[in-house]
């Protein structure tokens, strides 16, 4: 009988771990696949462990059993930490925490990031200062759920509209997201050009652009600026960007510019010249005039 009671003791034991788990995922590169499968909103904690006071602080009396207890059921929680200690961590790992971090754009922590089970990212910011209980966060958590509670919404309405309506309802939705991988949404920017042909919603522009991006993206990882640079030609060729728009291109295409292996000053002031005239009260001529005015120095 003392035997079957420990073997029952030993079962609940580990029942409990189990289902008590406090550990973060510590690898977050296959985020978007693994919040599909489980139909999980995904969490993104950016931290500095052995660095930053702040991110000790909350890992150590926020991030307690009763958070992992209460979170867990709606999110897969995911912790990017770096560490100046290498020692801390295997190199792998730290590797592609860095690799993270530039890829949500994580510039101070600890920051947050959400995404809902559709891969997309509805918030991301730097964790508000006051947040210092497990109790305190998890309300605050809570609330921004509501935020993609929104995307469903935005998502729910482009299935329910038609040609320029349709436009319109995408570009609300891309307003409420995060656009950490452009590619990912490239057959609703096509959806967005093919709804309003005649550009209708004034928005058409924006889609091209995108959809652009994404191969200009890939052109610049091939350092080939010279094809990134005729991408954008073509796209100010079409004459369906606002002034701002078409100032924005020209400004890109100057950059590229002067990021090829033989730049040309002259070539730069001409095309910083040519967003200046697109738009000359833009918020951003200012700048544009004194760039060449160094140039021409």
């Amino acid at each position: 009988m003392k035997l079957k009671h420990y073997a029952i003791f030993i079962f609940i034991f580990i029942f409990c771990i189990a289902s008590c788990k406090t550990e973060w995922k510590t690898d977050a590169t296959q985020i978007t696949e693994e919040i599909g499968k489980a139909k999980k909103n995904g969490l993104m904690l950016f931290t500095l462990s052995d660095t930053d006071e702040r991110s000790k602080q909350l890992l150590s009396e926020v991030f307690t059993k009763d958070f992992f207890k209460t979170a867990s059921s709606k999110f897969l929680l995911y912790n990017i930490n770096i560490v100046r200690n290498e020692n801390l961590m295997p190199a792998k790992i730290l590797e592609k925490n860095y690799t993270l971090f530039s890829k949500y754009n994580v510039l101070e922590v600890p920051h947050i990031c959400l995404m809902n089970s559709q891969g997309d990212l509805f918030h991301s910011e730097l964790i508000p200062a006051d947040i210092k209980t497990t109790e305190s966060f998890l309300e605050y958590l809570e609330k921004l759920l509501q935020k993609g509670e929104l995307i469903d919404e935005l998502k729910k309405n482009i299935a329910a509209t038609e040609n320029e309506e349709k436009t319109k309802a995408i570009y609300k939705f891309f307003e409420k997201i995060y656009l950490v991988n452009s590619e990912k949404y490239n057959a609703l920017f096509e959806e967005g050009i093919k709804s309003d042909p005649n550009n209708k919603s004034g928005l058409l522009g924006k889609f091209i652009l995108a959809k652009t991006q994404i191969v200009v993206d890939k052109l610049l990882n091939e350092k080939n600026y010279a094809d990134a640079i005729n991408e954008f030609k073509k796209v100010i060729e079409m004459k369906i960007l606002t002034p701002e728009e078409e100032q924005a291109t020209w400004c890109n295409i100057a950059y590229f510019t002067t990021a090829s292996s033989k730049p040309n000053k002259e070539e730069v002031i001409k095309y910083l010249e040519k967003a200046l005239s697109a738009a000359p009260k833009s918020a951003r001529a200012k700048d544009i005039k004194k760039d060449i005015e160094y140039l021409k120095k």
